[in-house]
């Protein structure tokens, strides 16, 4: 067994060597929070299964497929088929919140009061600035992008040529105000990084301004042909370090996921260090992809309210499993969340 550290989650490490009796064991320890076993074998899949653990893939990427140029047709014609995909009542509310963002910030653009700035060796250096500003305001932020420069020794500036990386950026005045970090995988791009200055984020609050960062990678995506583009990979378990929101936003958008790298066992011992509601994608006996969702039982008192919550995680995948916290307990109410 390994214990490993993330904030104040402690998760219990194990792998396919471990005999069930110790995995369960683990259990008792009043320190752990999680416990977790990777690339587990048909044992300890068939009997920790029956006890509260489930399977699920480890990391999950988020894919979305690109409108593709026809020809003579220019992106901006080419992107209006993007909006397509929102067809629900509320997706058409969503639809026209997005392309309000877009009108307001070209309105910006056009009175020179924002300007779209590309890669240069001085503005990865301010973007850092407002990433790590704006990390540091999180309870759980994580500056995965500074760290990764600082191990590889390199300028900013150079570790994003050597890595493949290059970034879009606004600035109002004099400042960097929000930028997105994109990287190059074979054939796609992969939205590594995004900074949005809290400010300038709640001017545009009702409208998303992430959206037009959004729009320019996919215009970007088009002009080389791609099909696909990838919003990065998550850990698999939001509620902790990884916040509900992130992964709705990527729901928003259109992009669904898909999982990546191994499968593992995890069982959630103890609570305290999470926020509900939690989320995240199992794989039932056919090892099909589904949702599962972890609330407490006070938030679904109110019915209105629970329904609105539930409405948020419908249509993630074809089945949404519903468990219930209460009193230390961890009961299953349902296995597509709306019954």
């Amino acid at each position: 067994m390994k214990i490993e550290t993330l904030f104040d989650l402690k998760i219990a490490t194990f792998d396919s060597r471990a005999p069930v009796k110790e995995i369960i064991q683990a259990e008792k320890n009043d320190l752990v929070h999680v416990i977790k076993v990777v690339q587990p074998d048909k044992t300890q899949i068939n009997e920790l299964c029956q006890i509260g653990y489930f399977l699920k893939p480890t990391m999950v990427g988020y894919y979305l497929s690109i409108p593709q140029r026809q020809d003579g047709e220019t992106v901006d014609v080419a992107f209006e088929r993007y909006y397509e995909q929102f067809t629900s009542k509320s997706g058409k509310k969503r639809k026209n919140r997005f392309k309000k963002i877009i009108s307001i910030i070209e309105d910006e653009i056009k009175h020179q009061n924002i300007s779209i700035v590309e890669n240069d060796e001085n503005v990865i250096g301010e973007f850092l600035e407002l990433y790590v500003r704006e990390m540091d305001a999180k309870e759980r932020g994580q500056k995965h992008l500074l760290t990764q420069i600082q191990n590889s020794g390199l300028s900013p500036f150079e570790f994003m040529k050597k890595t493949g990386r290059t970034g879009i950026y606004l600035r109002q005045g004099k400042d960097i105000v929000a930028g997105v970090i994109i990287q190059k995988l074979f054939n796609v791009y992969s939205i590594s990084f995004l900074a949005i200055d809290s400010q300038f984020r709640k001017t545009y609050h009702n409208y998303n301004v992430g959206f037009f960062l959004l729009r320019e990678v996919i215009k970007k995506s088009m002009e080389k042909g791609h099909s696909r583009l990838l919003h990065g990979v998550d850990t698999n378990l939001y509620g902790h370090h990884l916040s509900i929101g992130l992964m709705l936003a990527k729901k928003r958008y259109g992009f669904l996921p898909h999982p990546i790298r191994e499968t593992e066992l995890m069982k959630i011992t103890q609570f305290s260090v999470f926020k509900f509601p939690i989320f995240f994608y199992n794989l039932n006996a056919e090892r099909k992809l589904e949702s599962t969702l972890i609330v407490r039982q006070d938030m679904l008192e109110n019915r209105a309210a629970s329904d609105g919550l539930l409405k948020l995680f419908k249509e993630l995948t074809e089945s949404l499993n519903l468990y219930i916290y209460d009193n230390g307990q961890l009961l299953c109410k349902s296995t597509n969340g709306f019954s």
